[in-house]
């Protein structure tokens, strides 16, 4: 692919070599592209701003909101945009499991909730390109709760710990994650709670270890929970609280990373919670869940309301 310079009319075989003459000529990416190569919001018609190349050119509105008000004033024309979608993430991730809820809401796409909507069904229209399931989210989420004389076994290493004050609680190494349930009980289901601050350092300096742990697990047929302390619009938009305004991260990197993740390994999923009370609530309701949690999209549950009555 050629990359032609519409100032000068200058041709590039790579895109940092394109970039590198953007420099020369002291001109801004950001200035560049939107003046020789406009891309407006289809909804109100506004220049999009411009972050980096790819997200720029994939994107064709300001926010999510203005996608789903066009969604909801263009609904034939958008059943059409969304399967376009669909097929274009796949062809660029070279994506092979279905997308989860958390990757579709992280990104410029409809949830999950409009798929099932418009189409009847998630898992249908993603099989139809060759996507491999991952959850049936068939049915309503059984409303199970851990029995009282089950152990729950807490990691050495958690630094602040949920308080199980109706079950018996072990403190030893758990093989991967936080939380387990005693050997007897035990599903392979390994719950990692992370606060807000921690799920921003995992994702950032911590991505190459939590990778090898994720590795690690699938080795041993474990399935990991990753339960955020927080709810995932506020983490989406981490960088504008007042005790993270200094991150070196960003939003995007952070949940390009969490994507990377949930499109590599079939073990893994994340859910984020309001607040920790929520979050210690649902610990004990996905452990409780055994099996049916590898097969349940648990943000998906939650924001559909099958968390609404945990105890």
């Amino acid at each position: 692919m050629a990359f032609i310079c519409k100032v000068d009319n200058s041709e590039f075989a790579t895109l940092a070599d394109f970039n590198a003459h953007l420099r020369a000529l002291k001109i801004k990416q950001e200035a560049y592209y939107q003046q020789y190569e406009p891309r407006k919001d289809k909804l109100t018609g506004e220049l999009l701003p411009f972050k980096n190349r790819e997200q720029y050119f994939e994107s064709d509105f300001i926010n999510k909101e203005n996608m789903k008000l066009w969604f909801d004033r263009n609904p034939t024309q958008a059943k059409g945009y969304a399967l376009d979608l669909m097929v274009k993430r796949i062809e660029r991730k070279k994506l092979t499991l279905i997308p989860t809820e958390v990757e579709l809401r992280s990104t410029m796409m409809p949830s999950m909730h409009y798929y099932v909507k418009m189409f009847g069904g998630y898992n249908k229209v993603c099989e139809c390109y060759g996507l491999k399931p991952r959850f049936s989210n068939e049915g309503i989420l059984p409303a199970k709760n851990l029995p009282k004389n089950i152990g729950i076994i807490i990691d050495t290493r958690e630094q602040n710990p949920f308080h199980f004050n109706e079950y018996s609680i072990e403190h030893k190494k758990v093989e991967c994650g936080d939380y387990a349930l005693s050997a007897e009980h035990d599903k392979n289901i390994y719950i990692e709670r992370k606060s807000l601050n921690d799920f921003v350092g995992t994702m950032s300096g911590g991505y190459e270890r939590f990778s090898r742990e994720l590795d690690r697990a699938k080795g041993l047929n474990h399935y990991v929970v990753m339960v955020v302390e927080n709810d995932l619009t506020t983490a989406m938009s981490f960088n504008f609280l007042p005790s993270m305004q200094y991150s070196q991260s960003t939003p995007s990197h952070i949940f390009h990373n969490l994507r990377c993740l949930l499109e590599k390994y079939d073990n893994f999923q994340v859910i984020f919670l309001k607040d920790r009370a929520l979050a210690a609530k649902c610990t004990l309701r996905i452990l409780a869940l055994g099996e049916l949690a590898k097969q349940t999209d648990l943000q998906y549950r939650l924001e559909a309301g099958d968390f609404k009555n945990v105890d």
